[in-house]
């Protein structure tokens, strides 16, 4: 296993584990990106354990999924959560290693060609998820209506529903807590119009 001891494998192995969690909000019934997250969090256990690591740098990038996550909920500042979600990764992937001068010890050409394929990875999944909300609620928009999802997020003015193993953007009139079954009663432009509903299971 000493081969493995090595700052660039040990950065490749975190951004491995934020695309893949980043991939689970985005299909969360493939069991494909859970065993990834599991795989890349044993590597950068390992990494970690062998090299000296930067506790700060290691929270910012822990925390590189939040912003995705916002991005996918929200209408509005697509573009500056995703490039917030992919800078807090990639800097704080690059400062977690240092040397005794505290200097970063990842190379830095491997930095730029992660950072330019996790870019393109985030934008990818990120893009699928929306397109292909939009193309149901504009080819079939009544296809939905009356099914039974579960709120993912709190829902008023957006939110997120799991509707048969798909994320769709939704918003309520009332509030309605995560977790909560809910209705939904009209479509249009991939975006729901949800009520909450009693259980999970049509009527």
């Amino acid at each position: 296993m000493e081969f493995l001891i090595n700052p660039n494998i040990a950065y490749l192995s975190i951004v491995g584990a934020v695309m893949c969690v980043m991939l689970t909000f985005v299909i969360p019934r493939s069991r494909i990106p859970v065993f990834g997250v599991i795989v890349c969090l044993a590597l950068t256990w390992y990494e970690i354990s062998q090299l000296k690591a930067d506790p700060s740098a290691l929270i910012v990038a822990v925390l590189s999924p939040i912003p995705f996550f916002i991005a996918v909920r929200t209408s509005r500042l697509h573009f500056p959560l995703l490039l917030l979600s992919l800078l807090m990764v990639t800097i704080g992937s690059y400062f977690i290693f240092t040397d005794q001068n505290d200097n970063p010890i990842v190379s830095l050409n491997w930095v730029i060609g992660v950072s330019f394929l996790s870019a393109l990875f985030a934008w990818g999944a990120y893009n699928r998820q929306i397109q292909k909300q939009h193309e149901k609620g504009i080819y079939d928009p009544d296809s939905v209506v009356g099914l039974i999802g579960e709120a993912r997020t709190e829902i008023d003015s957006s939110g997120l529903v799991l509707l048969e193993g798909e994320l769709w953007r939704a918003r309520s009139k009332t509030p309605i807590p995560a977790g909560s079954a809910v209705r939904v009663i009209r479509s249009g432009g991939g975006l729901l119009t949800v009520q909450k509903a009693e259980k999970l299971s049509e009527e």
